[in-house]
């Protein structure tokens, strides 16, 4: 895999992206949405060879812009930072941290790098995690926000629960007919749909 993405230290790398992987699995605390399978691993690479291909062809993108002119390993473990560190909880970044540090050890990483893009982020983001224990109130946080909203706007609003591990990609986003070449709604797709129809119908 590694050598298929332009890794030519391919061998050395696997014994410690392996093994990384391996580990945050072992020791991270149990979140549901947490994944360091085959999966993420295969996503983090092929997204690491791509970052080392911007850099070869001149691209700049935010990752590629970070790791300039760097080493493999700098592609991989800034590719484990973009991509694990802000799905984890607490102390599990401390963890990741120790982890990268012990098996990538001298190279240095500077959360500086994305001061641009976390600006960017809070400036558009319209979407928020509440991460937590069953009974922690999660859910009582967002209703009494959504109540709060309701009453500064004036408006009656209306919630959408979707757990997305329970329908398939297909069901969740929808599908297009590769013989008719229709489109089937999915699950949040159709809720776009319906909300952006009322929308226009209100204008």
């Amino acid at each position: 895999m590694l050598y298929s993405q332009g890794f030519k230290c391919a061998e050395i790398l696997s014994k410690k992206i392996v093994p990384l992987f391996s580990l945050c699995k072992e020791q991270a605390s149990v979140q549901n949405h947490y994944d360091f399978g085959l999966r993420a691993l295969k996503n983090c690479l092929i997204r690491a060879g791509n970052i080392k291909r911007e850099v070869k062809m001149g691209v700049v993108s935010e990752e590629s812009r970070v790791v300039s002119e760097k080493l493999g390993s700098d592609i991989i473990e800034l590719k484990i930072l973009y991509s694990s560190m802000p799905k984890m909880v607490g102390s599990d970044v401390n963890l990741l941290e120790k982890l990268l540090n012990n098996l990538f050890p001298g190279i240095e990483y500077s959360v500086n790098q994305l001061d641009l893009l976390m600006k960017c982020i809070k400036t558009v983001s319209k979407k928020l995690y509440l991460i937590g224990p069953s009974g922690c109130g999660k859910s009582t946080c967002w209703q009494v926000l959504l109540k709060a909203l309701e009453e500064y706007d004036k408006k009656e609003s209306v919630s959408y629960v979707i757990d997305p591990k329970s329908v398939s990609k297909e069901e969740l986003y929808g599908t297009l007919d590769q013989t008719t070449r229709e489109w089937t709604d999915g699950l949040f797709t159709g809720i776009l749909r319906r909300k952006l129809l009322i929308i226009l119908e209100v204008k």
